[in-house]
């Protein structure tokens, strides 16, 4: 699942009394008016995108977003508005993860059980160690906990 950067769009509430909600109206690219895609927030002073307007989840790109004040009867204020290179599409994922072994072994630390168990040595140019009796791993796995490496 991709995750989407939320936004918090907020303003300062309108000094009239009557004022019972808010609009917010959006248009992709610029020009919001009163004739754009619009849903009424309520008497709130912010919201969370795209969680409280679900319509603004399939924008792709730069939008103008406006706030408009409605009183009692459905009167609207100017509204005030903000452009935004809103972006609710996430990028592509990376393809063809693998995992390659190598022929070098990393140190490491023996675990915490509290037994003393030898260090792994590097190891280069396919060379083996006459008292190391492991058979060769095709994927190097870390046991325990792996020892900083020194440049």
């Amino acid at each position: 699942m991709a995750k989407i950067k939320k936004r918090k769009l907020s303003w300062n509430k309108s000094p009239s009394p009557q004022v019972v909600g808010y609009k917010l109206y959006w248009t992709e690219g610029e020009g919001v008016d009163y004739d754009a895609n619009f849903v009424k927030l309520g008497n709130v002073t912010e919201v969370v995108l795209p969680d409280d307007v679900k319509a603004l989840a399939d924008i792709n790109g730069p939008i103008e977003l406006g706030i408009a004040a409605i009183d009692e009867v459905g009167n609207e204020s100017d509204l005030i508005t903000i452009k935004l290179p809103y972006q609710l599409k996430v990028p592509q994922a990376p393809s063809e993860l693998r995992l390659d072994p190598q022929k070098e072994f990393h140190t490491v630390q023996a675990s915490d059980s509290g037994q003393n168990k030898p260090e792994l040595e590097p190891k280069t140019n396919g060379q083996t160690d006459a008292t190391d009796s492991r058979p060769e791993q095709s994927t190097p796995y870390p046991w325990g906990k792996v020892a900083p490496t020194s440049a």
